[in-house]
């Protein structure tokens, strides 16, 4: 049966000069997804309040190699991946 990959979504603060974003966080995550080959929504101007701590970049992932325990997990800066 053919696995299905891990999908991200990656919300950041608004962007400018032609970048997806303009906090080094959410330059920091971008980089990570794409070296990390993971397919990746970007959504920027993404509110504060998604998160309980009100810190942007936050990246939901979502998909079966995820398993279980992960569907739906979050990642902020400063944790480890």
């Amino acid at each position: 049966m053919p696995r299905t990959r891990v999908r991200a979504h990656l919300y950041t603060d608004g962007g400018g000069w032609g970048l997806p974003t303009i906090d080094a966080d959410g330059l920091a995550a971008h980089a990570l997804l794409r070296f990390g080959r993971i397919d990746y929504v970007s959504v920027s101007g993404a509110p504060r309040s998604l998160t309980a701590s009100q810190q942007l970049p936050v990246v939901i992932f979502d998909g079966a190699d995820a398993g279980p325990h992960q569907a739906s997990r979050q990642w902020q800066p400063g944790w480890a991946v």
